[in-house]
């Protein structure tokens, strides 16, 4: 039960409980301990409802810039999604972990029907930039 409840509080306010807090709850009924509880899961209930929501409106945020360079540009879905990431300026390390490491920077659902492309557009970019590599490092050798 402290384990679940440290874990609750945690997720509710950022920080483990305090020595203080801790000293209180051990002081409290078990129907004290259940408001806390209760509440705690309320709140923690709508932070989720709140992030949720908030991933879900940078995630049409993202896909309406996505189809406004696709018009602009006449670029595919994946070419635009490249654009994006290069000019985002990910490096080799942001690009191995791909949609994910997008998704997290940019606080969107972690799953999401972007995921594929932007996977893609990852690797594709992750290619380019360790052929360019490659390429340098053996103009050096040879030079």
């Amino acid at each position: 039960m402290f384990d679940l409840i440290s874990d609750l509080h945690k997720e509710v306010y950022g920080f483990r409980p305090t020595q203080d807090w801790w000293a209180d709850w051990n002081a409290s009924s078990d129907s004290q301990k259940e408001k806390v509880w209760d509440e705690y899961n309320r709140v923690n209930d709508l932070q989720i409802a709140d992030l949720t929501h908030s991933e879900e409106t940078n995630l049409q945020a993202f896909k309406s810039n996505i189809a406004k360079m696709m018009l602009d540009y006449d670029l595919t879905k994946l070419d635009a999604v490249r654009w994006w990431i290069e000019a985002e300026g990910l490096n080799e390390t942001d690009l191995r972990y791909g949609s994910s490491y997008i998704n997290y920077r940019n606080s969107l659902p972690y799953q999401n029907d972007m995921n594929e492309i932007m996977d893609e557009a990852c690797s594709d970019q992750l290619r380019e930039t360790q052929a360019a590599e490659e390429a340098e490092y053996s103009a050096l050798q040879y030079s």
